[in-house]
């Protein structure tokens, strides 16, 4: 721990640096106010003695400077006075000064000060761990409160919030967004062939596979049951599409054995895509969603166009 001891009387420097050294404890002096303000800079001291008699800048100037710095909210203030002088231990106290010394300085009593400024660092240490360890939990718990837990994609809370955005981004700055909604073509009959642990599994591959072919700024969320939807900002239909016929193939290329999803018999998955733009009247997952549909009702397997995209 560095301890700045800035006082004018060259008696007390000398002495407490004998003693701060005798206690195993790095000293740095300073004999004016200025010295001490340059030290604090250059040195970052943990704690600071200050005499009543600098020039230049007082105790309380130099309490408030020294934690008004970057990383020195925390800095431990010991005032050195004169045991006559009541009013400057008042104004030290009620400046901010967290103890005090008398003069002449005892080394035993310096050692007890810098005892409990260390256990003040100490306390200082476990409270910022904590409110660390606090933060951290915070942000995993709003992640998880919007993450799903079977894909990690984002759930259905963080989609609703995200097309909140993205409808008041188009209404005040006529920005164009894409929706795909992707299902899995004859989920029951996977299910009923394969069991709900391989339908999970199946689940995640669909969300992994859209993962795997997002750009930069799209967003993915798995809205109900199978479906996965992606929010594709900035997209026009036909490179939606095309985005969705690529995450359509790569499921497919997987060659994933689905008996009961004839012609292919392997795992498949059909894509609905809408835009919604400046003169958009209906939601933009129901047009997506009713695309996905007719997709389905053509035989699957294949990426369906909302009317008039």
């Amino acid at each position: 721990m560095k301890i700045l001891v800035a006082d004018a009387d060259h008696e007390v420097r000398e002495r407490a640096s004998l003693a701060l050294a005798e206690f195993g404890y790095r000293c740095i002096v300073a004999r004016t106010g200025e010295e001490a303000l340059l030290a604090i800079i250059d040195r970052e001291p943990d704690v600071l003695i200050v005499g009543a008699n600098l020039e230049g800048v007082d105790v309380v100037g130099i309490c408030r400077w020294a934690r008004e710095r970057e990383g020195g909210a925390n800095r431990y203030v010991v005032a050195l006075v004169d045991a006559a002088d009541t009013d400057g231990l008042r104004t030290a106290m009620l400046g901010g000064v967290d103890d005090f010394l008398l003069r002449p300085l005892v080394p035993e009593q310096l050692h007890a000060r810098l005892q409990v400024a260390e256990r003040f660092a100490l306390l200082n240490r476990q409270l910022r761990d904590q409110r660390a360890e606090l933060d951290r939990a915070g942000r995993v718990l709003r992640a998880t409160a919007r993450t799903d837990a079977l894909t990690q994609l984002g759930n259905q809370r963080q989609l609703g919030e995200d097309l909140a955005l993205f409808e008041g981004q188009l209404r005040r700055y006529g920005h164009r967004y894409v929706a795909a909604t992707f299902d899995l073509d004859h989920l029951r009959g996977y299910i009923d062939l394969y069991g709900q642990l391989a339908a999970d599994e199946a689940i995640r591959l669909v969300a992994d596979t859209v993962l795997q072919n997002l750009r930069t700024g799209d967003r993915a969320y798995r809205s109900d049951g199978s479906e996965v939807v992606l929010l594709l900002p900035e997209q026009t239909p036909e490179s939606a599409r095309i985005a969705a016929e690529r995450i359509r193939e790569a499921l497919a290329s997987l060659a994933i054995p689905h008996t009961g999803n004839p012609p292919w018999n392997v795992l498949t998955v059909s894509a609905g895509v809408a835009a919604l733009g400046p003169d958009a009247t209906a939601g933009l997952l129901d047009c997506a969603r009713t695309a996905l549909a007719q997709a389905h009702d053509l035989g699957g397997n294949r990426v369906a166009m909302a009317v008039g995209e």
